[in-house]
């Protein structure tokens, strides 16, 4: 089996207003932040599989989610509005 590596630049998100990168990943579901985290750490979908008790196969998805949520929460309002859960449908309307 491959253990090819899927890297996201740390840079790609960095800064909206007073929220970086780091702020962002916290306002994630737990699992996706986690796997962002230890790709950005290195680590192949073997891995980042074991790490998360989920099928190697199921990497992929769940970074392709997970990364899509953080962009969605880079593009929705200001740190004051956002949500703590992007995706999750538990997001607060803007006021």
């Amino acid at each position: 089996m491959s253990s090819r590596r899927l890297m996201t630049p740390h840079c790609r998100f960095p800064i909206l207003g007073s929220m970086h990168r780091d702020q962002a990943l916290r306002r994630l579901p737990e699992g996706h932040a986690t796997a962002i985290r230890l790709r950005d750490e290195g680590l192949d979908d073997e891995a980042i599989a074991r790490r998360l008790g989920i099928p190697v196969e199921g990497v992929p998805p769940v970074l392709r989610m997970a990364d899509a949520k953080l962009a969605a929460l880079f593009a929705s309002a200001p740190l004051d509005q956002a949500s703590s859960h992007v995706g999750t449908g538990k997001e607060e309307p803007p006021p």
